[in-house]
C-alpha cells in the first residue's frame, strides 16, 4: 500500500471484496478477515516437502477458499 502502516494496510485489505493471497501470514490474515472470495496457491507448500509433511492444509486453508493451480 502507498505510504501506509501495517495497521492501515491490514484494515484496507480486510475490507476488500476478494483476496488473492500469497503464502505469507499477512495475506492469510487479510484473507481470513475479508468477507469475499479467497484464492490461494494450491501447491504450497511444495508437495512432499518437509513443511508439507508437517502441516495439515485443512487447518490453514478454509473450506470455502478456492485453490489455484
Amino acid at each position: 500500500m502507498l505510504n501506509g502502516t501495517r495497521d492501515s494496510d491490514m484494515a484496507t485489505l480486510s475490507r476488500c471484496n476478494h483476496t488473492i493471497m500469497t503464502t505469507g501470514t499477512f495475506s492469510w490474515w487479510a484473507a481470513y478477515l475479508t468477507a469475499g472470495d479467497v484464492v490461494y496457491y494450491k501447491d504450497w507448500p511444495r508437495p512432499n516437502s518437509e513443511l508439507d509433511k508437517q502441516m495439515f492444509k485443512q487447518d490453514y486453508f478454509l473450506k470455502n477458499w478456492l485453490p489455484l493451480a
